[in-house]
């Protein structure tokens, strides 16, 4: 739980160094991920319990990849995927702003995270960071339109009553249970992403391998980020740091690209579902909200 300034600092850190970025043509700091933090707040009295959450949504920008340089590899998937699910948001924005009755949340895991701010009992605000350089006037004016879209879509907050403890933790446990069956039914019939069949098995062994250093590497930059932002914060020479990092980020990267490639062969490697993407960002949530209501 959070319950003091330094706890908020320890979080931040964390998501900072959980956060992905990439240097390319036009940002030499560029976010490859959209980056959500949820933060729940439980208040007991003596009538029931009150929950309310705070979500903070900082999303990555959609970009060119002819213009940024990202048309291969890791860094093409990854601006690939960013854009697709920003097209997927507009497109419920668009169908809330309309009051259409079907709204495509499930067409991408980050609607489907974003769905009670967008339609809920939520109050938003949304920031559009923009540049002033001319070199970026199309992006400029292309993010500025996307938040006039977002701005036609109207909450109405509302205070949520209190509610029966003990009720609220059998509703939670109840819902996080029916959700973990039903991920694992869609892992049984193929939606997790899996080796097809036929592939050689020196392939699937080389790719597992791979797929293990891979995030032994994605850790060890997670940990050398909150020790950087730590020292950091001390006012601390950084420098060994800086440079271990580095070294780790670039062997990352080179994971990336091998196991991208690895993935490609044909006949070895199935992806997930974005459904199945989607439902483990659902279960994730039904989680976090079952251990806050215990």
């Amino acid at each position: 739980g959070i319950e003091s300034a330094s706890d908020v600092a320890k979080l931040t850190r964390m998501v900072e160094a959980c956060r992905s970025a990439r240097s390319h043509a036009i940002n030499d700091r560029s976010s490859r991920s959209h980056c959500l933090v949820r933060i729940h707040r439980k208040r007991r009295t003596p009538n029931g319990i009150q929950t309310a959450q705070l979500l903070l949504a900082d999303l990555a920008g959609s970009e060119r990849m002819v213009k940024s340089g990202m048309t291969e590899g890791f860094g093409k998937a990854e601006a690939t995927g960013i854009n697709a699910s920003l097209t997927v948001l507009g497109r419920v924005v668009e169908a809330l702003s309309k009051n259409q009755a079907h709204k495509p949340y499930r067409d991408s895991t980050l609607t489907m995270l974003l769905r009670d701010s967008l339609e809920g009992q939520a109050a938003m605000s949304v920031v559009v960071c923009v540049s002033a350089e001319s070199q970026h006037a199309d992006e400029t004016v292309s993010s500025l339109r996307y938040g006039s879209r977002l701005a036609t879509v109207h909450n109405a907050p509302t205070v949520v009553a209190l509610k029966d403890a003990a009720q609220e933790a059998a509703k939670n446990a109840h819902a996080f249970a029916a959700v973990r069956a039903e991920l694992a039914d869609m892992e049984q019939r193929g939606f997790a992403g899996h080796f097809a069949a036929g592939g050689v098995p020196s392939e699937r062994k080389s790719l597992l391998d791979n797929f293990a250093k891979l995030e032994a590497a994605q850790r060890e930059v997670q940990r050398l980020k909150c020790r950087l932002l730590e020292t950091k914060g001390r006012k601390e020479d950084s420098s060994h740091l800086q440079e271990a990092l580095a070294a780790k980020t670039f062997e990352m990267h080179n994971f990336e690209g091998i196991v991208m490639r690895q993935k490609s062969i044909r006949g070895l490697w199935i992806e997930e579902k974005p459904s199945f993407a989607a439902k483990k960002a659902e279960l994730r949530e039904l989680e976090a909200m079952h251990e806050l209501s215990k």
